[in-house]
């Protein structure tokens, strides 16, 4: 079952890369690769290594992610036509869209440059066995952050945290690309 899940995170890391590389116009930076994790919990992690941008996934991402799709239309159901949850595509297209986001902010974390910030700190996203709650760092040596205070660093954060969330809306919706671009800067 772990090599199913393996499978799905790898092929959807693949898209997550090729549409940056449509949408930025240029491939992503580094090389990198995914693991999934036998864990029920919702959680990814991203390191930038030496030689490549590491991503660690739960298999409870994609189980959490198809339970909330599924939740979402089964309330939708219930309420009146004009009020209903109307996909583009298939529920599996909503789940791929959804795990492809995930990853793209994993990836969005290097593009923006936050490692370098974090000097080879690991960032957690949701409860990882890391030991790390939701979007917390892990540092692996001192980071030059340090200088700055706490409510600055936290300030930091969030706004990193932002800008990559931003930033995969953009990829993942098309704003990056010229035909769509009078739709989102209007």
């Amino acid at each position: 079952e772990l090599d199913t899940y393996q499978a799905y995170f790898e092929a959807s890391l693949v898209k997550a890369l090729d549409r940056f590389e449509v949408r930025v116009g240029e491939p992503f930076p580094r090389p990198t690769t995914i693991s999934c994790n036998s864990d029920g919990q919702f959680w990814a992690f991203a390191r930038n290594s030496d030689s490549c941008l590491e991503l660690d996934v739960s298999s409870g991402v994609l189980m959490r992610i198809v339970g909330v799709w599924d939740k979402a239309l089964s309330l939708s159901a219930d309420l009146p036509s004009e009020q209903r949850i109307v996909l583009l595509g298939h529920q599996d297209h909503a789940t791929e869209t959804s795990v492809q986001w995930l990853l793209q902010h994993e990836l969005n974390h290097l593009a923006i440059g936050y490692f370098d910030f974090i000097d080879g700190a690991g960032l957690s996203e949701g409860a990882s066995p890391y030991g790390l709650g939701i979007v917390q760092r892990a540092n692996a040596r001192p980071s030059p952050l340090n200088t700055m205070s706490a409510q600055d660093q936290a300030v930091l954060h969030q706004c990193f945290e932002l800008q990559t969330d931003h930033d995969a809306i953009e990829i993942v919706l098309g704003a990056y690309s010229s035909e769509n671009w009078l739709l989102f800067r209007y």
